[in-house]
């Protein structure tokens, strides 16, 4: 492997090259440099080989070449485990991403037996460090189209992909404790410092089943994020804005967009701010804006990037995450047409809204959503594409349309399930996974929101990037990438739940997302997690009952979704 310093990197190529003949194909420039690293054998392959180069005193020499064999293996370092976590919670974190492994760990599987030993690259997904210098393998084809060969690339140690598919496989025998509500009317919770918090259960239940949840009463008290406060604080700010009506967009300071936000008398364009900041991370760049959000967040465990239930939280330190938000909306009112045009999301959110401006007399104040099925999804897009002709790809996909009343009242009559609701200040709304939805501000509003991969919705989330890839291969999208990196994140949170830190987990037979009472209050309300949400008999429980690493005996009867696990999921 070339391991020295990259100003002596050059040098250090050319002489492996002047000892390593490239195919003919390589020859004639028509392949990348990098597959130069191949030597023929029998005339009929190029072997793949790594080299270790030293120096000379008149360059650099060739000192040895490396069989073929994995990269040395690198260790992924995760963050702590997150607070709460229990071994109920990780039994569901393995029968959810057994759904997206177990497909794609066969395939690599079958994969091995289509090709000859000769032609499988046996190396490691490395983080960082050295890396071997070429993925590819030519194949001479003895004629005069030599080309380059498909190659398996063995990313997996000996015998790995074998034990993690004998672990999902026992994880999805497992009798789920699963109950979706049955509910078709969204769910509303009022929240208070007594009665009426909400459970884990209750918004788990809904998002399974693709229901919104609307969670009202949460004051951010003084530390509310106002206009004011963007002016104060962020005023100088470089940011763009975009015209919801004609999407123009222009380049301004934060206090000139928001200049006499709140006043619904002002002759202003229907502007946004959206997906702020859009490429810098949230807390790096507001950490304060963060810490505000952070203490309003409904269902800590599902919605923060350390929740336990949130497989976001398994990806190793310094991997690339996905860029889930937290994000800021800036928005004022838009008087012709939607503020956010109907799509659907990949993965759950919560959108929390800070502030909502006056409204005209007879305009309420807050932003109105539309969201329609996602069991009638598909329906809904056939209907959508028949009235909109002509239109090129996924009439909801593409984020194009705007629904108007008349689109609804005629979607309902076909069928479709759509549901309205209006979006006040201290209220946060969830929006499962492959709902279809858009938004329309009623007056100026400000909301910061996250998106996170729940367990309950993965399979939703699955679905809905293999339509996105179809949607952009039809509409030719160059720029088209998969922002989600699903099975990345399953596959690490697997490699995680089989680190010594989660076997050995507690078990704690009241946390099972589907049927715990826990409150899942915000956390400046200060009710620890433990406290029963509904106030029954059970309200004086500590979150951590008395309990055993090695099963479920201790503590209370074993919840379905663990029977017959004795505590070892390795």
């Amino acid at each position: 492997m070339l391991s020295r310093p990259e100003e002596r990197g050059n040098r250090a190529l050319r002489a492996v090259l002047r000892e390593v003949k490239p195919c003919r194909v390589c020859a004639q420039g028509d392949q990348h440099p990098e597959c130069l690293f191949f030597r023929r054998r029998d005339d009929v392959v190029i072997v793949q080989r790594s080299f270790t180069v030293e120096a000379t005193k008149t360059g650099y020499t060739v000192a040895k070449v490396n069989p073929q064999a994995h990269t040395k293996r690198v260790t992924p370092e995760f963050a702590p485990a997150p607070p709460h976590l229990t071994l109920e919670i990780i039994v569901q974190l393995l029968i959810a991403i057994a759904y997206i492994l177990i497909p794609l760990l066969e395939r690599h599987q079958a994969l091995r037996q289509q090709y000859t030993p000769a032609a499988i690259l046996e190396r490691t997904p490395e983080l960082e460090g050295e890396r071997l210098i070429c993925d590819l393998r030519c194949e001479s084809r003895r004629n005069p189209a030599d080309g380059h060969d498909f190659v398996l690339l063995e990313f997996f140690q000996p015998h790995e992909l074998e034990n993690a598919l004998e672990v999902l496989r026992r994880a999805q025998q497992v009798q789920e404790t699963s109950c979706p509500s049955d509910a078709d009317e969204v769910v509303r919770v009022t929240l208070s410092h007594g009665a009426g918090q909400p459970s884990y259960a209750t918004l788990y239940k809904a998002l399974a089943s693709g229901v919104p949840v609307v969670v009202s009463g949460i004051d951010p008290g003084n530390s509310n994020l106002t206009p004011d406060f963007f002016v104060k604080w962020y005023g100088d700010e470089e940011v763009t804005v975009v015209n919801t009506a004609t999407r123009s967009a222009r380049t301004t300071v934060l206090s000139a967009f928001m200049e006499n936000f709140d006043d619904p008398d002002a002759s202003a364009e229907p502007e946004k701010i959206q997906d702020w900041p859009p490429t810098e991370n949230f807390a790096t760049a507001f950490p304060d804006m963060n810490e505000v959000f952070q203490e309003v967040l409904v269902g800590w465990m599902l919605t923060s990037k350390r929740g336990a239930l949130n497989l976001e939280s398994n990806m190793p330190v310094g991997s690339c995450p996905p860029d889930t938000g937290p994000k800021a909306y800036l928005a004022r009112a838009a008087t012709n047409g939607a503020t956010t045009r109907l799509h659907t999301d990949i993965s759950d959110a919560v959108n929390f809204m800070f502030s909502a401006g006056r409204g005209r007399e007879g305009i309420e104040a807050g932003a109105e959503w539309i969201m329609i099925c996602r069991d009638d999804m598909d329906e809904a897009a056939r209907l959508l594409r028949e009235w909109q002709k002509p239109f090129n790809g996924h009439p909801i996909h593409s984020a194009d349309i705007t629904i108007t009343p008349t689109d609804v009242t005629r979607l309902c009559d076909a069928g479709v399930r759509v549901w309205r609701l209006v979006q006040k200040a201290g209220e946060a709304v969830f929006i499962p996974a492959g709902v279809g939805h858009q938004v329309w501000n009623y007056t100026s509003c400000i909301k910061i929101a996250v998106d996170f991969v729940s367990p309950a919705n993965i399979v939703h989330s699955h679905n809905i990037s293999k339509e996105l890839r179809e949607h952009r291969l039809m509409v030719n999208d160059p720029d088209a990438e998969d922002v989600l990196q699903l099975p990345t994140m399953c596959w690490w949170t697997f490699v995680r739940s089989q680190t010594e830190e989660y076997l050995n987990v507690r078990s704690d037979v009241f946390s099972c997302p589907w049927t715990s009472h826990y409150s899942a209050a915000p956390r400046y309300l200060q009710v620890p997690v433990g406290v029963d949400a509904h106030e029954d008999e059970h309200a004086d429980r500590e979150f951590y009952p008395e309990q055993s690493a090695s099963g479920f005996t201790v503590g209370g009867p074993a919840p379905a979704g663990a029977a017959g696990m004795s505590g070892h999921f390795h």
